[in-house]
């Protein structure tokens, strides 16, 4: 096989980035977390024009200006010893990657068709002309329909909040924990629900609970099915 492309998508916190650099790692193969560039334009989105909620976000991006604006740059990626680095105009926008700011809009600018057409592009010139294991919410169904293997992480509730804030600040309260489920469940469902490139299992990807297996077991399961298509 002179090209390998493996979809991996999935909800919330899952583990999709997690899992997906660890079977890159193992097949020496590049990955890469579509979901990168649209927290980038995210965060550049949230920098332009500071909207005060998601709701102000939505009229914002009526503005055919504004998706201009967004769209006039094509971010540059950078890998260095498998760190991804991503610039906009000489500018790293990589640190602002997940904070709370860009969880709270990430789900409302990635939904317009504009934006996710021009993502799109990006995402699938990065398997243009090699192999690429990525990761994101419409990977095997958009991004790479043709893909070797597609793979589709589930995990827990109550697991992926905790994943998520345990990546943000570490330690918690149950009432942020029950916030932050609250807020990952919403996320999904907007995803799911949105009208263009909606998050859904592929007919054909493979479905992985992640809520209690240990990486390595996961990864040897990933192993186990690619070797044995």
């Amino acid at each position: 096989m002179d090209k390998l492309i493996i979809a991996i998508d999935g909800t919330a916190a899952s583990g999709k980035s997690t899992i997906g650099s660890a079977l890159a790692k193992s097949l020496s193969t590049p990955f890469f977390d579509s979901g990168s560039i649209y927290r980038i334009i995210t965060a550049r989105f949230l920098e332009q024009f500071s909207p005060e909620d998601p709701n102000k976000s939505v009229a914002l991006l009526k503005n055919k200006k504004n998706i201009q604006l967004l769209t006039d740059t094509v971010p540059q990626i950078h890998d260095y010893h498998g760190k991804t680095t991503i610039l906009i105009e000489g500018i790293d926008y990589t640190p602002l990657l997940h904070t709370v700011d860009v969880d709270n809009h990430v789900a409302v600018v990635s939904a317009n068709k504009q934006i996710r057409e021009f993502a799109t592009e990006i995402l699938k010139d990065l398997g243009h002309d090699s192999s690429i294991i990525m990761a994101g919410r419409d990977i095997g169904t958009t991004v790479f329909p043709d893909a070797h293997y597609k793979f589709y992480i589930t995990a827990d509730d109550t697991i992926r909040a905790h994943r998520r804030l345990t990546q943000q600040k570490g330690t918690y309260t149950e009432k942020e924990l029950d916030e932050m489920k609250k807020t990952l469940i919403e996320r999904d469902l907007l995803d799911m629900r949105r009208k263009h490139s909606p998050l859904i299992q592929h007919h054909d990807a493979i479905l992985i609970d992640n809520s209690r297996k240990e990486l390595d077991e996961v990864i040897s399961q990933m192993l186990f099915l690619i070797q044995e298509k």
